[in-house]
């Protein structure tokens, strides 16, 4: 089975933002200040690689392939998970 690389725009790739964002990941919510968000990363796709595993165990017929993911995300320039979502996913307020 081939793998794949989960980018924007193909299947999952909204739930793979929303799990991203949510207590699972970066647990991106609102700060003290009603126009900002507070959110947990540690400068690394820790978040990405644990979801990326999760979504190939629900969905098996989609083979991700974390590293190779991980990898297109360093190579558009995101350094983290919270870069991944502030740059690439679509803001749900």
């Amino acid at each position: 089975m081939e793998k794949i690389i989960l980018k924007p725009g193909m299947q999952h790739w909204d739930s793979f933002i929303s799990r991203l964002r949510g207590h699972g990941g970066c647990n991106f919510r609102k700060a003290s200040d009603p126009f900002d968000e507070t959110f947990e990363c540690d400068s690394t796709f820790r978040f990405s690689k644990k979801i990326l595993a999760q979504m190939t165990e629900q969905w098996p017929s989609f083979n991700f392939d974390i590293e190779e993911t991980i990898k297109w995300f360093r190579s558009q320039g995101h350094m983290c998970d919270c870069q991944v979502i502030i740059k690439l996913g679509k803001k749900k307020q």
